[in-house]
């Protein structure tokens, strides 16, 4: 007995080209997504990092190198009636930026961001700001605010080296490329853990929010600025390989630098810290670094 098969009509072959283009559709957009690292908010963050960088140097190359200091501009004391040193908190630094026209508020907060009390700020007073001392004469909008442990929304995401004592030499247009600056906050560091030549950096949290930006889960990944305004994406808080990660000298020499830890053998105290610093002084113990 003869089986008659019978062929696809047209309307059958165009509904199967359909479904296969929906597919396609689908599907090719997940396999070209780009990976982690190379994640859309990732590589935004990234040009907001190096942006800030490069405005730091425009402000050193018009400031004798130096970049922005509160201390150094508001010598009146017509913006904050801090004193001193004591006005080189982040939230200053980073609004004489705003204010000097250097960066805008929206690359202030990272668009990988995951910290809910952190937004843009978007009622800074671009000319006289009504919470300074004098506002007529002041030199940047107090009311920018970096201390997300508070009642009120911090407008920053960005760490950066802490600009006191021996590491103020840092905080220069020195274009070494091994000077960290400004980039991805990281988490609070109890110790490092040293087995022959490993360090491996011990957090006070296991699940710190900075681990989310771009890590995973209980792992830190960052944007990095350094001071030749180069920028990478770094997979560690703490590199071995002296000739392109910043080194400070320990009581044993050398010693591989962790970007978010005040390593207390440091001979020099001039190693990298970075943070977020809510207060700022001419004494050590008059600065308070804040994490999350």
């Amino acid at each position: 007995m003869k089986r008659c098969v019978r062929g696809l009509t047209v309307v059958e072959v165009i509904a199967i080209v359909v479904v296969v283009v929906i597919l396609v559709g689908i599907l090719l957009p997940a396999m070209g997504r780009p990976n982690h690292h190379g994640g859309s908010r990732q590589l935004k963050d990234q040009t907001q990092v190096r942006g800030i960088v490069q405005a730091m140097s425009l402000w050193a190359q018009n400031n004798g190198d130096r970049y922005p200091l509160p201390s150094l501009v508001d010598k009146d004391n017509a913006t904050v009636a801090d004193i001193g040193a004591t006005k080189n908190t982040t939230a200053n630094i980073f609004s004489l930026l705003v204010f000097n026209g250097s960066i805008p508020t929206e690359i202030c907060v990272s668009p990988a961001e995951s910290n809910g009390k952190m937004e843009v700020f978007t009622k800074y007073a671009l000319e006289k700001p009504p919470t300074a001392v004098n506002p007529e004469k002041a030199l940047w909008d107090p009311s920018f605010n970096a201390d997300f442990t508070g009642d009120k929304q911090s407008h920053l995401s960005y760490a950066h080296t802490q600009p006191f004592g021996a590491r103020e030499k840092r905080w220069m247009y020195t274009l070494a490329a091994t000077d960290a600056q400004v980039g991805n906050r990281g988490p609070e560091i109890k110790e490092i853990q040293r087995r022959r030549s490993s360090f491996t950096p011990i957090p006070m949290l296991n699940d710190s929010n900075t681990y989310l930006i771009h890590g995973g889960r209980k792992t830190w990944e960052g944007n990095i600025a350094y001071a030749d305004s180069h920028v990478n994406f770094e997979t560690s808080m703490i590199g071995e390989d002296a000739a392109n990660w910043p080194n400070y000298q320990g009581k044993a020499g050398s010693t591989p630098d962790c970007l978010f830890f005040d390593e207390p053998d440091d001979v020099k105290r001039d190693n990298v810290f970075m943070s977020i610093f809510t207060k700022a002084g001419a004494e050590a113990k008059d600065w308070k670094a804040i994490w999350d």
